[in-house]
């Protein structure tokens, strides 16, 4: 009886394996369309979110124009490998039933080792800049903070307080992120 039991819950699993694997293979590319086009609008509100806090560090206190342009510098790249992770997930096809419902910022976090060391192969960009990256986070490490990013830091800091720009900047990013909160494509036709 038991080993009937058994042989009916494998049967079942199996059965069950098999339709997800169906379902998965069975993406709709209009899924896939509206997922990379969901992350472009994603990055594009990044990368303005990062020029326009550059502009406005400079704007603010002319002597951080160096450093301002090194950390925007830094946050596009991180950006840029970003969409690199994101666009080999959606080759992938079936990353898209993962993404869906989660917010876009999360997307890249679901890139496994087994698929980073996929992308790695695959994309001589992806493997330069993620080499330029871990580059930079160790020299910083050894250098330890210098005074001057502390200074930096405060002085965004105090932005959230008392700077009506960075209010505006942060406001239409948040706005964007929220949209594409939106299942599927409805963040294309927001509802206002």
């Amino acid at each position: 009886m038991l080993l009937r039991h058994l042989a009916a819950l494998s049967s079942l699993a199996w059965a069950l394996s098999s339709a997800a694997s169906e379902s998965v293979s069975g993406v709709a590319p209009q899924a896939i369309e509206c997922a990379r086009a969901k992350y472009q609008r994603h990055v594009r509100a990044q990368q303005q979110w990062q020029h326009g806090l550059a502009a406005l560090i400079v704007r603010t206190d002319g002597q951080y124009k160096d450093l301002a342009a090194e950390q925007l510098r830094q946050q596009l790249r991180n950006i840029e490998i970003n969409q690199l992770v994101v666009e080999h997930l959606l080759n992938r096809k079936t990353a898209v039933l993962m993404l869906d419902g989660r917010p876009t910022n999360e997307w890249p976090a679901l890139l496994d080792r087994k698929e980073q060391a996929a992308l790695l192969a695959s994309s001589p960009r992806y493997a330069e800049l993620s080499a330029q990256s871990r580059a930079e986070r160790q020299a910083a490490a050894s250098a330890g903070r210098s005074s001057n990013s502390e200074a930096l830091g405060a002085l965004v800091r105090g932005f959230s307080t008392t700077s009506p720009a960075y209010q505006a900047l942060l406001a239409e990013l948040s706005a964007t992120l929220a949209e594409l909160r939106q299942p599927g494509c409805a963040w294309q036709n927001p509802r206002r």
